[in-house]
């Protein structure tokens, strides 16, 4: 195992992902571009720009490697990761992109906004027409932070800066669950592959587990410390990462 540092970017860096592959890894900064790595030797293939504002999060499309990316100046941005081409630029939230996915098949995009939006919108990523736009009661009130896709790709769930969490039946554009237990903002918000379950976690120190079927509490962390959180379950075993702790459950 070998440990390279990345240079290049000139402000701090937000988001890293590779690629499905495991051969690129993209990394996005407040300098509001996105660089794209070859992991073999650490070497900058692509330097991607577009937004006018910082990188607030990115990700790759489950099947390809084409990098999607939201920004502080209200838009997202696609582009072909080898060549750097912009494949599409999405605009329509009235706030920063703080949280955008594909859906598993790779077929829509779906992302949040934050304060001043308060909406989430689905999207086709061929034609860049939003084909759903959801917002006001009984979904989020304030600033949205997180999302998570289930991976039939027809729910999702997502966390907002008052605590609140929704999940989003985006077929029918229905608000089937709200998930009352944080007392600040969510962080980070996604589902089991393979249980009923779903997590939130937020600066309020909480690690909520759910159980997607009746939209209960399953279970709670409560850390001494608060601050930034993120979650993840482990694609083969029913455990969970949140923070610094791992858990079986």
């Amino acid at each position: 195992m070998s440990t390279a540092e990345l240079s290049g970017h000139t402000d701090s860096v937000v988001a890293v992902a590779f690629n499905a592959a495991g051969s690129l890894l993209a990394t996005g900064s407040l300098d509001s571009t996105v660089r794209v790595w070859r992991v073999s030797d650490g070497t900058c293939v692509q330097t991607l720009e577009g937004p006018g504002d910082g990188v607030e999060w990115l990700c790759w499309h489950p099947k390809g490697d084409v990098v999607l990316a939201g920004s502080e100046d209200f838009t997202m941005w696609m582009w072909l990761a080898q060549s750097g081409q912009c494949m599409q630029v999405f605009s329509g939230h009235s706030g920063p992109v703080t949280a955008g996915a594909f859906t598993p098949d790779g077929k829509h995009v779906v992302s949040v906004g934050g304060e001043n939006d308060c909406s989430l919108r689905v999207w086709n990523p061929k034609t860049g027409d939003c084909t759903l736009h959801l917002s006001g009661h009984p979904f989020h009130e304030e600033g949205l932070t997180c999302l998570g896709i289930h991976g039939d790709g027809h729910v999702v769930i997502t966390g907002a800066q008052d605590g609140s969490v929704r999940v989003t039946n985006i077929q029918n554009s229905r608000v089937v669950g709200s998930l009352v237990g944080h007392e600040d903002s969510v962080e980070a918000a996604g589902f089991s592959s393979h249980l009923g379950l779903a997590a939130t976690a937020g600066i309020d120190g909480k690690l909520i587990i759910w159980d997607t079927g009746s939209f209960s509490e399953r279970g709670v962390c409560q850390h001494p410390e608060v601050g930034r959180a993120y979650v993840a379950f482990g694609p083969l075993l029913p455990q969970l990462l949140e923070k610094r702790a791992c858990f079986a459950l």
